[in-house]
């Protein structure tokens, strides 16, 4: 279940059901719509997905990883044009554009997997940090890993 909070209010604005949502290692919201979600099911081959939660039956764009790889982990660039994914059997996060799915850029992990990812607030960076306990970093404008 994906329930959409009023935080003023405190109340259950909306609430679905459907597409691997229980037992998902993440889930993002998107940063202008809030009807968008990212998840990482939990189920090793399972695309990470975005997801509209008006009608969560359909994935509105899946993002593949590795087929042996479980998602673990999903953001949203602070513009909402990007998405970043990884998991476990990865060694490397991936970058895809919301738009159309296709991927824009890899950040290099050198581990096992990459559990997590996040975005510099301006959008600049990525993070990517994994089981190695190594993180690697990509400046989104020049794609110079560091």
């Amino acid at each position: 279940t994906v329930r959409v909070w009023d935080v003023r209010t405190g109340k259950s604005e909306l609430q679905a059901y459907g597409y691997s949502i229980c037992s998902s290692h993440a889930l993002e919201t998107h940063p202008t719509d809030a009807h968008t979600i990212a998840v990482a099911p939990s189920k090793s081959g399972q695309p990470c997905a975005i997801l509209d939660i008006r009608n969560m039956s359909q994935p509105v764009l899946q993002l593949s990883l590795n087929p042996r790889a479980t998602p673990y982990t999903c953001a949203f660039h602070p513009s909402g044009s990007l998405v970043a994914a990884g998991g476990s059997g990865e060694e490397q996060a991936h970058v895809f554009a919301v738009d159309s799915g296709e991927e824009c850029a890899r950040v290099e992990d050198g581990g096992e997997g990459v559990y997590g990812v996040g975005w510099s607030p301006d959008g600049r960076w990525l993070g990517a940090c994994g089981k190695a306990s190594r993180m690697g970093a990509v400046h989104a404008s020049l794609g110079s890993s560091v």
